[in-house]
């Protein structure tokens, strides 16, 4: 019998990689049209530069490393638009564009290209470019300030309602605002309807498992009901702890990718809640509010070991029955 050696991730269904990264590729085109909507073209403009230079970059480490081109590989691209959505709008755009080029360059085609990432391709890129420049990348402006294309930005700058909730304090806004997006954080991730729009789109379209953001999102809300970090009480601290930072834009695009996640569903849900826990506490003890990248970072080590002790467990209680 011959055996034939196949490429990560270990999919069944006959949707291919490079179907599955379309699908993320059309579920972040609304999110981009919103983020028009609330601060101009400079949004769409720095989208533009980051897809355009992970892409590039990704072509030219594919040729230094022999591989050839691999057109069809909108990985790259895809990394490049998730890092310009959760940046703030007023950002300088070399800010994502040096975090897009340090995942592309060190982080992908390093550590194995594509299908062959240990790591969240997405997730290491912010993380390098705000331990790189937090100073620009946790600030942000108010929506529906329309901000200049170049040059230097006037607009008044904010933090936003996940620092207020590092702080112990009350957010002052109303959640039913948070629900559209009308309150100042990265501009891609702070319309709660339409990411359920764009998350409905991917489970139907079988790129995402509908339990893996499930999971992600019941563990930190059942963490925020049990340790609040606000006086208003426990139901207040779930819907701020949810409506704010990245914590839905990252269970969507970042937890539920297939390329570094576990491949059984046991191991993705088990991972999806290691995720949840890591990220609520680096919210709540970290030196930054938002802390779902580092937190997926860590649990992607694991990602292995999760599938083959699950695996064994499986194995171990097949053996159990037989015997019985």
């Amino acid at each position: 019998m011959q055996l034939t050696a196949k490429n990560r991730p270990y999919i069944r269904e006959s949707s291919s990689m490079s179907a599955i990264s379309w699908d993320f590729t059309i579920a972040m085109l609304p999110l981009m049209i919103m983020s028009y909507y609330y601060y101009g073209a400079r949004p769409l403009v720095m989208s533009l530069f980051c897809a355009a230079s992970a892409h590039i970059a990704s072509i030219l480490c594919s040729l230094l490393r022999g591989k050839g081109l691999v057109l069809k590989d909108i990985s790259s691209l895809n990394c490049g638009l998730m890092i310009s959505l959760m940046m703030p709008a007023a950002v300088p755009y070399y800010v994502p564009i040096v975090g897009t080029v340090f995942a592309v360059c060190v982080v992908k085609h390093t550590l194995g290209g594509l299908s062959n990432n240990p790591f969240n391709v997405t997730a290491a890129g912010f993380c390098f470019a705000s331990l790189t420049y937090p100073q620009m990348v946790f600030l942000y402006t108010l929506p529906l300030e329309k901000l200049p294309l170049f040059g230097d930005i006037t607009a008044k700058m904010v933090e936003s309602p996940a620092y207020t909730l590092k702080l112990g304090g009350m957010p002052n806004f109303d959640p039913l605002e948070m629900l559209l997006g009308n309150y100042p954080g990265p501009m891609g991730a702070t319309n709660i309807l339409v990411l359920l729009t764009c998350l409905l789109f991917l489970v139907l379209r079988r790129a995402v498992r509908w339990y893996v953001p499930a999971t992600f999102m019941a563990t930190a809300a059942a963490i925020a009901f049990l340790f609040p970090r606000i006086s208003g009480g426990r139901i207040d601290s779930v819907i701020f702890e949810m409506l704010s930072g990245t914590l839905l834009f990252g269970a969507i695009f970042l937890v539920s990718s297939p390329y570094s996640a576990p491949k059984t569903k046991l191991a993705q849900v088990v991972y999806a809640a290691g995720c949840a826990v890591l990220t609520m506490g680096f919210r709540y003890f970290g030196a930054y509010e938002l802390g779902l990248c580092p937190a997926l970072l860590i649990m992607n080590a694991f990602s292995h070991t999760l599938d083959r002790e699950i695996f064994r467990l499986r194995m171990y209680l097949k053996n159990r029955r037989v015997q019985a």
